[in-house]
């Protein structure tokens, strides 16, 4: 994804990143480390958060405890082994939890050739659309391939103020690393899903963390949309905006894209959510099945689905 200056998103997925990695919950953190080529790591380390020291959302400071977050990144680098002993900064990436930033997809006609002239484009398009200055958001994106002759270009878009990047990344600075590479958790976990051939199929990721769940529509291995909201108290019953939003997005993939939802992946949501895989089979006429995420059989790691993805990613490039 090109990325036009400093402390920004570097990219999504666009480079190899540098075999460890963070990935940040509302509750947790966990540090993963991997060898190059690798299908799963050599050593995951997890620290749980105090409630509420977490606080991910686009529009104010992530950090309401940062002494207490930077205890936890340190601890679990440690216990990962991913120490910094040299005089060189160690390279790694963040991955931040989706509500800490907005992903979408817009179209566009006609692109200018020139890198550096998509950036106002962008602003331009932005301004409407998300809830703070763009002018002083970090941006990312990648140009998806035409869906045929004649047609829009998609661009896949990362935005999310500067000021909360740098929350993140200052923590790693000050333990003696070098963030080079900043994404979105699910845009990271989207590594593992597989779609059906065919313009016309879709996959649905739903990814539950607590509350919240996000919403990730791919097709011919492009991302269509992601939507992240915060669900509070709601059960997870098939009858609340939970499963509003779900169908509603399976209607803008047909209507956007010409295409049904074939596939639907779930993870994190634990053991209480049947009755709503049940609703989204009767509307949607397609059941629900859990994503396959490699090596990371140990239950403690379900919530973690962009430090697998990362890594399933890094694997097929070596």
């Amino acid at each position: 994804m090109q990325i036009p200056f400093q402390h920004v998103f570097r990219s999504l997925l666009s480079e190899p990143p540098p075999g460890l990695a963070c990935e940040f919950t509302p509750h947790s953190v966990a540090v993963a480390r991997w060898r190059p080529g690798a299908v799963q790591p050599e050593r995951v380390s997890v620290r749980e958060l105090p409630p509420e020291a977490l606080r991910p959302q686009p529009l104010r400071e992530n950090f309401a405890a940062p002494t207490a977050i930077a205890e936890a990144v340190g601890s679990a680098l440690e216990d990962a082994q991913a120490s910094n002993t040299g005089k060189r900064r160690r390279e790694i990436a963040l991955l931040l939890p989706d509500m800490s930033a907005r992903v979408t997809v817009l179209a566009f006609e006609q692109l200018p050739v020139k890198t550096e002239e998509i950036l106002p484009l962008l602003r331009f398009r932005l301004k409407k659309t998300v809830p703070f200055d763009v002018d002083e958001a970090a941006i990312a994106w990648r140009v998806s391939p035409a869906r045929g002759e004649g047609t829009s270009r998609d661009l896949v878009v990362a935005v999310t103020p500067r000021a909360i990047v740098r929350q993140y990344e200052a923590i790693f600075e000050q333990l003696g690393y070098l963030p080079g590479e900043v994404t979105v958790s699910t845009v990271a976990g989207l590594n593992l899903v597989v779609d059906a051939p065919g313009a016309e199929s879709g996959s649905m990721l739903l990814r539950g963390s607590g509350g919240q769940m996000s919403i990730a529509v791919t097709s011919q291995n492009e991302l269509r949309m992601l939507r992240s909201s915060d669900y509070g108290d709601e059960p997870l019953d098939g009858e609340g905006e939970r499963f509003r939003d779900i169908f509603s997005s399976a209607v803008f993939f047909q209507d956007s894209y010409g295409g049904k939802i074939d596939r639907v992946w779930h993870s994190g949501f634990g053991d209480f959510a049947d009755p709503l895989w049940s609703q989204i089979e009767t509307e949607l006429g397609v059941a629900p099945k859990p994503l396959a995420v490699p090596g990371a059989s140990d239950p403690r790691y379900a919530p973690y689905l962009g430090l697998f993805g990362m890594v399933a990613e890094t694997a097929k490039k070596v």
